[in-house]
């Protein structure tokens, strides 16, 4: 039982949560005494306390979040040990790659190198090596998982996601597997005509992966991504004099989309920070920044957008947002594949990565690799918010609404509200579950949303 101090209130867990957080995040050695002095708010004591506090109105929220906070630091103190085992395991799991010589490569050399092949068979010997290096990954992946899991059975709670996000598992479970039935004939076979694939043979994973990178979209991008391009293009404005790459290496056109989605989440976490507590400018498990994440690379799906930041003709414009549709809708498939594995057993593995690849992935993926962890539990939240914002803000401010200094300050005011946002997430809950039926209309709305777009 960790004690909790004299003195206990909102301001100061508050300020203790982001120092807890400083800690965790510079990644100290000694993960006995990761969190020190701030080791009350990771405690499940200073949460029920939290829970019990009386406040006004105007408070709630901020109590709201530092529960959150705090939930999600007890999990990180409690595996912070199979976190570092993770992580050194992802440092030594190498395999060997062997084209005109041989190469020895670590997991994430090995997806760099897969993300930036161009050869349709080199791309498949990447693959072979990353399965292979998955296999010393996925003892350690499990456990941490179960470990994660029996931290939110202590404390009576149905997950490890469940307090963390503002829509209850069991609607996006629904939401999830609505949208993958009914994309999976569209997403497979434009996936199977940009890599020309003739229909007797499957696709695979990796031909997925190419064609979300969109190689062969080309017009009008610059040599780089760098945040002044970023901020030039809309909302992001404020990174306008950063002139160094969002992303180093450019992987087709989806490294433009996720720079710009980048810039997106820069200027978010700009506005919350100077304008409220760590803990409602955040959250812990990013939904807010995965929410304006994808509406910054949804920009890319606008034909105004490559007319007027690219200088693209009109034909050219609309031709380009269509095949960039496509890369938003296997992000999207890929963020609800990991949300639904992410307590299967080894046979749903095979079954859910063959729906959604078209080829089962080899089993040594299987907790690995489409899977939950902090970087992406929030994503698919954060899409499926953003898609629902989306039509607000073109009815509000016409198609071109990332140059709209009108959209700009409703964006603005969004992002300073940073938690306190959470009640429009919160309304996202509300718009899916509804009952059976309805749900399946929100899968199948954004199913039919996808399909005008990608054709």
């Amino acid at each position: 039982m960790i004690d909790v101090p004299e003195g206990f209130n909102l301001e100061r867990i508050s300020s203790d949560i982001e120092r807890a957080f400083d800690t965790w995040k510079r990644g100290l050695k000694d993960t006995d005494d990761l969190f020190h002095a701030q080791r009350y708010v990771t405690g499940m004591s200073t949460y029920r306390r939290i829970e019990e506090m009386n406040v006004p109105d105007l408070e709630k929220p901020l109590r709201d979040a530092c529960g959150r906070w705090v939930l999600w630091l007890l999990q990180k103190r409690v595996t912070a040990k199979l976190t570092s085992d993770l992580r050194r395991a992802k440092d030594d799991a190498f395999a060997i790659v062997r084209f005109e010589s041989s190469r020895k490569l670590a997991w994430d050399a090995l997806w760099g190198g897969l993300l930036g092949e161009t050869d349709e068979a080199r791309a498949s010997v990447w693959a072979t090596a990353l399965a292979s290096a998955a296999e010393s990954l996925s003892n350690v992946s499990h456990r941490l998982r179960e470990l994660e899991c029996e931290v939110a059975t202590r404390a009576g709670l149905p997950g490890p996601e469940a307090p963390l996000l503002p829509v209850s598992p069991a609607t996006l479970d629904v939401v999830a597997t609505g949208f993958l039935q009914r994309t999976n004939d569209l997403a497979l076979s434009l996936v199977r005509e940009r890599a020309r694939v003739p229909k007797s043979e499957r696709i695979d994973w990796v031909q997925c992966v190419q064609a979300a990178n969109a190689r062969d979209v080309v017009s009008g991008w610059p040599a780089k991504p760098t945040l002044r391009w970023a901020g030039e293009t809309g909302w992001a404005h404020s990174a306008a004099g950063e002139r160094r790459p969002v992303l180093g290496v450019v992987c087709g056109a989806a490294t433009f989309m996720r720079a710009l989605g980048n810039a997106y989440v820069l200027r978010r976490a700009d506005l919350a920070r100077t304008s409220q507590p760590f803990t409602l400018a955040f959250d812990p498990a990013a939904v807010l920044d995965a929410t304006f994440f994808s509406l910054g690379a949804m920009t890319c799906l606008e034909p105004s957008f490559h007319k007027h930041a690219l200088g693209l003709a009109t034909q050219g414009a609309q031709e380009q947002a269509r095949r960039l549709a496509l890369t938003m809708l296997l992000e999207v498939r890929l963020r609800a594949l990991e949300w639904l594995l992410r307590d299967r057993d080894a046979d749903s593995f095979e079954g859910l990565t063959e729906a959604t690849f078209g080829s089962a992935l080899a089993e040594s993926f299987f907790g690995v690799w489409p899977a939950i962890h902090d970087a992406t539990r929030g994503r698919l939240v954060g899409s499926l918010h953003a898609l629902m914002m989306w039509p607000d803000l073109r009815s509000r401010f016409d198609e071109d609404w990332f140059r709209n200094p009108m959209c700009y300050k409703s964006l603005d005011a969004q992002a300073a509200g940073g938690a306190l946002m959470w009640d429009s997430t919160l309304a996202l809950d509300s718009a899916l579950a509804l009952d059976s039926t309805g749900r399946e209309t929100t899968a199948a709305h954004l199913a039919a949303w996808f399909e005008g777009r990608c054709t």
